[in-house]
């Protein structure tokens, strides 16, 4: 039997305006319960991108993730997210914080390759392949949700048919799982690291614990029982407005949106996408940060 537990989106940095605490210790007791759940498991550890908040964190973050990373008992595999990299550019690898985790061995990238397992494939390839044995992708996006390469559509998965079970990051919203044509399944648990204050937020954080065996796949979520509360994390006090736990953002008036910010904010200054992602759905942040991303590497080649 192959065994694997998959977590996405720790978004791990030294500081979260929108949260109460230390949100590095936070992340990295949630990330440790992870390991050691993997350990207890016999099982190897996958990370669904957005390890990092930032292509560049302070170096007591990078160091934080590779002391608990390196009580793996099986080194764990990771894909890139559009958070770890500078300006969604794959030629900047190397100025990124999560460059030094494969650098050093702490992890392994499964973009764009396939590893054997005993029972199984796991990989980060798309469009999805037929293969002799049941397979595991891992993949950074959206589905049906246009970001990019950060995106999976349906039509990138119809062509296997093989059994298959697809574990996707980038969305921190948890969804009940998507079948494709009864063999494939897509698994959104959501975000480890609950960095924006929406509805949806308040939610515990869940693992997705993978047995693969005898050509069949199953799966189940685990919550990380060391995550704390919504109530207790985030600095707004209170209950959110209305307009905010609406599925339209979009009714939020000025004033409630600045009231927001400022309550959030604990009185340091904010940037344009600190306070974009406290009330922003996940796709408009995503579109924001390729916009200023190519804006950027625009006027360094200036």
């Amino acid at each position: 039997m192959s065994r694997f537990l998959f977590v996405t989106d720790l978004h791990i940095n030294t500081v979260c305006a929108v949260r109460t605490g230390n949100p590095l210790a936070d992340v990295l007791q949630k990330l440790r319960w992870c390991v050691d759940k993997a350990n207890e498991l016999d099982a190897t550890l996958l990370l669904g991108g957005d390890i990092f908040d930032k292509a560049t964190v302070p170096y007591e973050a990078v160091n934080g993730v590779m002391d608990v990373l390196s009580e793996c008992r099986y080194t764990a595999l990771c894909v890139w997210g559009n958070h770890d990299m500078l300006y969604r550019a794959d030629e900047n690898a190397k100025r990124c914080a999560l460059y030094t985790l494969g650098a050093s061995g702490t992890v392994g990238f499964m973009d764009n390759t396939v590893v054997s397992y005993p029972d199984c494939y796991v990989g980060g390839q798309l469009p999805l392949e037929t293969r002799d044995k049941p397979q595991l992708l891992v993949y950074h996006g959206f589905l049906e949700q246009k970001d990019g390469r950060f995106t999976v559509s349906v039509s990138d998965l119809v062509g296997c048919s093989s059994p298959a079970l697809v574990l996707l990051g980038h969305d921190h919203v948890e969804y009940a799982d998507y079948v494709v044509n009864d063999h494939i399944t897509v698994v959104r648990p959501g975000s480890l690291f609950r960095n924006r204050r929406v509805s949806t937020s308040d939610r515990v954080p869940k693992a997705v614990y993978v047995e693969v065996e005898n050509g069949s796949i199953r799966h189940s979520l685990l919550e990380v029982s060391v995550a704390r509360s919504a109530s207790d994390i985030f600095s707004v006090s209170g209950s959110m407005p209305e307009s905010v736990t609406s599925s339209d953002p979009s009714i939020m008036s000025y004033d409630t949106l600045l009231e927001l910010l400022r309550n959030s904010s604990g009185g340091e200054d904010l940037s344009f996408m600190d306070a974009l992602r406290m009330v922003a759905p996940d796709d408009v942040v995503s579109y924001c940060e390729g916009i200023l991303g190519a804006a950027s590497v625009q006027k360094k080649g200036k």
